[in-house]
C-alpha cells in the first residue's frame, strides 16, 4: 500500500510545468491516432477502454488497463483488428521538453478532423485514472499526415462574463505584466477576475480586455475559434444570435484574450462593426514632470456625453488613456485632475 501511494504522489508531483513556449517554432513527428472501437459492449463498465491506438507503422493496440509503471503510462496490447472507423485523436510525441525526466507523458493531442486547431498536453493522472488534458489554447500551425510544425502565436480566451459592473470598464485593455494586472484589480476589484489571472504567465502572454453591452440580455453571445491573419495578427469574431422577441435588459460582457507576446493585434469581429487592439507597449517620449491637458472621451448608454477636460501629471498618463487626446502642456482651467 505505501509503494503505491508513493507512486501516486511521484506521478503527480514530477510533472512539472509546461510552457507554450517550449512548443514554438519546432517540429514533432506523429506518435499515432486514437480511434474509437467497440471491444466490449456499452452497458459494460470496461466500455471504458473502447479506444484503439495505431502507430505510424500500422500496429495497432488496445488500452487494457492495467497498472501504470514507472515506464509506461497504461497497459496496452497488441490486437488484430481492422480500423474502420475515422481517428478522433492525433497524438505527437515531443519529448522531455520540460526537462522533469518523466517521458510518459510528454504527449500532445489535436482533432483528428483539422477543424480545430486548439491543442491539448498529457498530463499525469493517478493509478487507476484515465488520461487527462490540459488545454494549451489555439495555435498557430501547419499539420501534415505524419507531423506537426508550430508556428508563433498562441491564443486563449479566459471565460466570458457577464456583469452590471463591467459597464464602468474601459473598451478595451492591454495588460503586459503581473504588476500592470495587480494594478488593473486594484481599480476594478473582482473575484473572478482574479482567481483567471494570478495563473497567467506574463513573461509569455499578454492579457486583451474587451467590453462591450447589448441591448437585451436574451441575445445569446458565442466566442468563434481565432484566425490568425499573419504571425502578428489574430481576429476574435463575437458571433451573436438575436431571438425575435428579446428582453428590456441592458447585458454587460467582457472578454480576457490571452495572446503570446509575438502577437502584436488582436482583431475584434463583431459582424457590423470591427475594432483592432494593438498589444504593443507604447514607449513614453516626453517631460515627465510638466502636467498637461486632455480631452477625455466618455462613453454614455442613456444618453450622449460631452468629452472631460482632464490634467493628467504628464504625457506618459495621458498617452495610458486610451480615451484621451491631447490638448496642450499645463492644467486645464477647471479640469478634473488625475
Amino acid at each position: 500500500m505505501i509503494r503505491l501511494f508513493l507512486l501516486i504522489m511521484w506521478s503527480v508531483s514530477l510533472f512539472a510545468d509546461f510552457s507554450p513556449s517550449l512548443l514554438q517554432n519546432k517540429n514533432f513527428k506523429l506518435a499515432g491516432n486514437f480511434y474509437p472501437y467497440p471491444f466490449h459492449p456499452t452497458s459494460s463498465s470496461l466500455s471504458a477502454y473502447n479506444w484503439a491506438f495505431k502507430t505510424p507503422l500500422g500496429h495497432v493496440y488496445q488500452m487494457y488497463g492495467t497498472e501504470p509503471t514507472f515506464s509506461n503510462v497504461f497497459g496496452w496490447k497488441r490486437v488484430d483488428v481492422k480500423l474502420t472507423t475515422q481517428p478522433l485523436w492525433r497524438f505527437y510525441f515531443i519529448g522531455d521538453l520540460d526537462k522533469d525526466g518523466d517521458m510518459r507523458f510528454d504527449f500532445i493531442a489535436i482533432h483528428a478532423d483539422n477543424k480545430s486547431n486548439q491543442v491539448f498536453k498529457l498530463l499525469p493522472v493517478p493509478v487507476g485514472s484515465f488520461f487527462k488534458y490540459k488545454d494549451m489554447g489555439f495555435w498557430h500551425y501547419k499539420s501534415t499526415s505524419d507531423s506537426i510544425t508550430f508556428y508563433k502565436g498562441v491564443v486563449r480566451y479566459l471565460p466570458l462574463l457577464r456583469s452590471l459592473e463591467f459597464s464602468t470598464y474601459p473598451k478595451s485593455l492591454v495588460v503586459h505584466t503581473f504588476q500592470e494586472a495587480k494594478e488593473f484589480l486594484d481599480q476594478h476589484p473582482s473575484a473572478l477576475l482574479r482567481a483567471n489571472i494570478k495563473t497567467i504567465d506574463f513573461d509569455f502572454f499578454n492579457l486583451v480586455f474587451y467590453s462591450w453591452s447589448e441591448p437585451s440580455g436574451a441575445i445569446k453571445i458565442q466566442l468563434q475559434e481565432p484566425l490568425f491573419v499573419s504571425d502578428e495578427v489574430v481576429k476574435v469574431v463575437i458571433q451573436k444570435s438575436i431571438p425575435p422577441i428579446g428582453t428590456a435588459d441592458m447585458a454587460y460582457y467582457l472578454l480576457g484574450v490571452l495572446v503570446s507576446k509575438d502577437i502584436q493585434k488582436v482583431v475584434f469581429d463583431k459582424g457590423k462593426r470591427i475594432e483592432a487592439v494593438s498589444t504593443l507597449q507604447k514607449e513614453c517620449q516626453g517631460d515627465l514632470e510638466i502636467p498637461v491637458c486632455g480631452l477625455k472621451q466618455i462613453e454614455c448608454v442613456m444618453a450622449p456625453c460631452e468629452p472631460l477636460l482632464v490634467t493628467y501629471p504628464d504625457i506618459c498618463a495621458l498617452q495610458a488613456d486610451t480615451q484621451a487626446t491631447f490638448l496642450h502642456e499645463g492644467p486645464c482651467d477647471g479640469s478634473e485632475t488625475k
